[in-house]
């Protein structure tokens, strides 16, 4: 999966993200808080670390190597994908 995702000062295709870089993204969406309109902010920061954990379970290194489908359900449930399939 090609979708760009913001990290730091350069833009990584979401399927070329490591573990690392899944764990920092829940950090700093997590760090933004999650009261009132901040809600969603925390369900997605919630969906990273939880994209994390299924890496680590599944012992790879880069989201690419997790069943396709599974890459463009997390792409969705990360919001780096909208459900309708366009960028966010």
């Amino acid at each position: 999966m090609s979708a760009p995702v913001h990290q730091g000062e350069r833009y990584v295709p979401f399927g070329d993200l490591t573990a690392a870089d899944v764990r920092g993204q829940a950090e700093r969406i997590g760090s933004a808080g999650s009261w009132g309109p901040l809600a969603r902010a925390a369900k997605v920061a919630r969906a990273w670390r939880e994209l994390g954990a299924t890496m680590e379970t599944a012992r790879v290194e880069r989201v690419r190597e997790l069943e396709p489908e599974a890459v463009v359900q997390w792409a969705e449930r990360t919001w780096v994908i909208s459900p309708a399939g366009g960028m966010i």
